[in-house]
């Protein structure tokens, strides 16, 4: 209600907003930002880390807002309370979803590990909810309204010492504990005393509920232990079944189940004849005879003990003998790794794919790979990969299948749950495309020549030749490859790579391979050929947005798919020319799939996203730079600006774009960190780049600088660096993986400051303009690691 107040109050003053969290402005005067406010404006806001949409700003531009909410109240309002729904499902979708919204919040892995346990024990306290409180007050039913009472309570109990089986992030034991006797609700004191003992993570009431999936994350070392009370009259159907499978990991404890226990317990009530005793006592034997790890027996007398369990021989016995017998289950601990393919039909995936278990074993690859070939796989596929996964924990599985952005959910579902990070192999050198089509414009991250080889491709298997039935025989083969190509409809290369990188739990990983020459430029490709593809875009995409009212006729298919195959077989040899050798192509794959296998050797559990620390800070490495003063980098422009009026003329019209700080893609904005990339974390695994660049730590670098590239969106200086050192003794320089050696000085509204990579394409497509010095210019910096943000940094 205050809160309500105050907004009515505050829309009509001109006084600062309430949130619930804190807030602070940051006003200018009345002439601007100097640049020194300017300076101290841009470090405060590096301070506060702020992310994009962060910053509100007034009408006026003088005032900057910073909002910023407590982490508690974001965990209390947007897991536990939004969860909820998520929990009429299961425990496991809402550990997911509030996994997946931490990481989203960018809050420390310390911090993640902290809060979890904590939620853990809120979805347990949410599938067994109290009536009142602990001193005896009634609590409401639980909902998004009524919350709040139910939130008290279970801190209060978590911060008492209640749930504390949660706080274990390490799990012992291992497998399914199932806990069998007469009457269920006297089990449940001696089932609670045992979990805690072994730390199970889960505790489920009915047998029948208990699915693979439950039993393959319980043998993993994250997964933890389950427990289960049963009852004798249950029934085995499912408990026989998972036995099959896991046998090893599934432990049965009878309860008061011998013939003289079960006679007398039942004997005493008043309700039972003989005939159910009976009854009882010979499924009693089915249970014993039920082929799982052990057998174990308690006397009926311990589930009244309640309190007096922890002194209790033989059920302390028992426990002993579950922990020493889950020891001997034996489970891969490391991370998996999920290989896929965002391409189209004739990408060469299969070729890639072709006898990679030897190879891989060939290059001391010591994980078992799995390659599923989706045209070979019958049934939902995705649910096939999530059991590959769950049954190979630790694996490196390799998804031969097209996996365009409509699918990229599916291999994030798999990957936070089975604890496999990802990794997708995409085409090197890929460029966007812009199809236009009257007043409509669409872009495309592939190329049309990348279009064309993928066609040509399908075209030349032979007849009836292919798992998927796309072949040359296929009456619009080349059309269904077009389908494809529009799945990315306006993904450009810049979002279908940000895209990727927020796949599973952990950031994916990029594999680029070679698909073209390198001196392949996509303007090489024959007028009329690129013609008939633009076409054949278009009408696919006007089929794909006009699904209700189908504008294109079979007709119009059929003969666009001859117009194809016409122009493909007339430009056949051309296509072959600008191809990468298959053999260099396999090459890349393989090593940059070992790169990435070694730096996952590093890795502990996904659950601390470990990259490579660099022991002199313990900070992870996230790039290999040479720093270069910002103040170096704009006196070399200053004097450019007098070589060229087009340039000139662009910095002028940027002037007001120096107050914007580098990190808000909101605006258009000059990079203040100037510097020049050796080597990216996402490119290069940490273990690598540390053992490639650490010996050149602090050493000091001269550059020259030879052009200025720039374009509507994005500028960069050219830069040349030496091999070596020209200190003694004298060091190699490995050159920067990147083949366009540059500073970015410049980004528009919402471009990335790696965009510029594009920019020598762009020069040779007349879409921007190089500037060659008229003698190169010198500059000066210093090599150094840049790190991802130390735990400390996080606000929690």
């Amino acid at each position: 209600e205050t809160f309500q107040k105050y907004y009515i109050v505050a829309t009509h003053r001109d006084i600062m907003s309430l949130y619930r969290g804190f807030s602070f402005e940051l006003v200018t005067d009345d002439n601007g930002p100097t640049c020194e406010s300017e300076n101290i404006l841009n470090k405060a806001m590096g301070l506060v880390r702020l992310q994009s949409g962060d910053v509100h700003q007034s009408n006026t531009d003088v005032k900057l807002m910073l909002k910023m909410k407590f982490l508690p109240y974001m965990v209390r309002t947007f897991l536990c309370r939004n969860g909820l729904s998520l929990l009429d499902k299961s425990a496991d979708s809402f550990e997911n979803y509030a996994l997946g919204q931490l990481m989203r919040w960018g809050i420390s892995q310390k911090t993640v590990d902290t809060w979890m346990p904590f939620l853990r024990a809120w979805a347990q306290y949410c599938q067994s909810l109290p009536s009142t409180t602990s001193s005896g007050v009634p609590l409401p039913a639980l909902n998004s309204k009524c919350y709040l009472y139910h939130y008290n309570e279970f801190s209060d109990l978590f911060n008492n010492g209640h749930y504390r089986e949660f706080l274990s992030t390490k799990h012992t034991f291992r497998g399914l504990v199932v806990i069998v006797g007469v009457e269920r609700p006297k089990l449940t004191n001696l089932a609670t005393f045992m979990s805690k003992q072994l730390a199970c993570t889960k505790m489920v009431t009915n047998i029948n509920n208990i699915s693979q999936d439950d039993m393959l994350r319980s043998i993993q070392r994250s997964g933890g232990g389950l427990m289960c009370i049963a009852q004798i009259t249950d029934g085995l159907r499912n408990l026989r079944a998972l036995c099959k499978t896991f046998e090893n990991a599934i432990y049965v404890v009878m309860v008061g189940c011998l013939v003289n226990e079960i006679e007398s317990l039942l004997g005493k009530e008043k309700d039972v004849n003989q005939g159910e005793v009976r009854k009882i006592v010979g499924m009693s034997r089915g249970w014993r005879n039920c082929k799982c790890s052990i057998m174990l027996e308690l006397p009926y007398n311990v589930v009244n003990l309640n309190k007096k369990l922890n002194s209790e021989n033989c059920v302390l016995q028992v426990i002993d003998k579950l922990k020493t017998t889950s020891a001997s289950l034996q489970s891969d601990d490391r991370p998996g790794l999920i290989v896929f393919f965002p391409a189209i039909p004739g990408s060469g995936k299969s070729s890639l794919c072709e006898n990679l278990e030897v190879d891989l074993s060939s290059m001391s690859i010591d994980r078992k790979v799995l390659v599923r070939e989706g045209d070979k796989i019958q049934g939902k596929y995705y649910q096939l990969i999530q059991k590959d996964t769950l049954d190979n924990p630790g694996s490196l599985l390799v998804v031969d299948k097209n996996v365009p952005p409509v699918s990229w959910q599916s291999i994030e579902s798999i990957c936070a749950k089975s604890r496999y990070i990802a990794a997708a192999v995409l085409p090197e050198g890929m460029s966007d495309t812009v199809i236009i089509n009257g007043d409509h414009s669409y872009v495309f991250p592939f190329t049309l020549t990348y279009l064309a080889i993928c066609m040509s491709r399908v075209l030349s298997r032979a007849p009836n030749s292919h798992n998927g039935k796309l072949d040359s025989a296929s009456e619009l083969a080349c059309m269904i490859v077009v389908k494809f190509f529009c799945f990315y409809r306006k993904k450009a290369t810049c979002k279908l790579e940000e895209g990727l990188q927020s796949i599973g739990p952990a950031p994916a990983k990029v594999i680029k391979v070679p698909f073209l020459k390198n001196d392949t430029k996509p303007i090489d490709l024959p007028i009329n050929l690129q013609k008939v593809l633009s076409d054949a875009i278009i009408l696919q995409t006007i089929n794909d947005l006009n699904s209700k009212k189908i504008v294109s006729s079979s007709d119009d298919m059929k003969n666009t798919e001859t117009r194809l195959r016409i122009e493909l077989k007339n430009h056949e040899h051309f296509l072959r020319q600008v191809t990468a050798d298959l053999e260099v192509s396999r090459q890349a794959f393989l090593t940059q799939l070992c790169d990435i296998s070694s730096f996952l050797e590093f890795t502990d559990s996904l659950n601390s996203q470990d990259t490579l620390e660099d022991s002199s800070t313990g900070r992870h490495i996230k790039i290999f730079s040479l720093d270069v003063k910002m103040k170096a980098v704009h006196d070399i422009l200053a004097t450019v600006t007098k070589e060229s009026d087009e340039f000139d003329q662009f910095m002028k019209s940027r002037i007001k774009d120096k107050c914007n700080h580098e990190d808000n893609k909101s605006s258009n904005r000059f990079i203040i960190s100037t510097h020049c990339t050796f080597a990216h974390a996402c490119n290069l695994p940490p273990t690598e780049m540390y053992k490639r660049f650490s010996h050149l730590l602090g050493v000091h670098l001269k550059i020259t600088a030879t052009a200025v590239l720039f374009c509507d969106t994005i500028a960069a200086l050219e830069v040349s660096i030496p091999s070596e050192t020209s200190r003694d003794p004298v060091q190699p320089i490995p050159p920067p993986i990147n083949k366009f050696q540059h500073i970015t000085i410049w980004c528009a509204k919402g471009v990335s400051p790696f965009e510029s990579n594009q920019l020598p394409k762009m020069v040779e497509r007349g879409e921007a303009t190089k500037k060659c010095f008229n003698a190169p210019k010198s500059l000066q910096g210093i090599l150094s690691f840049w790190y991802e943000p130390c735990e400390d940094d996080d606000d929690d």
